[in-house]
């Protein structure tokens, strides 16, 4: 079962691109990169890989996130807020959440 179909998600301007494994971040370029060669640039960007999330091994960088508590949820939303473009890693359903929540989110600025 998805959680977003790719109906709703075009509908919503949200990019789905299920079975792509990510490779690499560079949190200094604020890129992602794929392992079918694409890259991807992101202000924000949440790792959300499924229900035992592990912090980053790219290391506390401004502008990723992994939502574990109500405090990292804060954060993020203290980042989208400020608005910019996201990328989110994985599609469980936290990962299906920040993007609905974001992309609703930009209709309130």
């Amino acid at each position: 079962m998805r959680l977003l179909a790719r109906e709703q998600g075009d509908a919503a301007r949200i990019e789905l691109r299920p079975g792509l494994r990510a490779t690499g971040l560079d949190p200094w370029r604020r890129v992602a990169s794929f392992h079918d060669g694409s890259d991807v640039d992101w202000d924000h960007l949440v790792v959300a890989t499924g229900a035992a999330a592990r912090r980053s091994p790219w290391g506390e960088t401004d502008g990723v996130h992994v939502v574990r508590t109500l405090a990292d949820a804060a954060g993020l939303r203290r980042d989208l807020a400020a608005g910019g473009s996201l990328v989110v890693i994985g599609a469980g359903f936290v990962g299906a959440e920040v993007s609905s929540t974001a992309r609703a989110g930009s209709a309130w600025r």
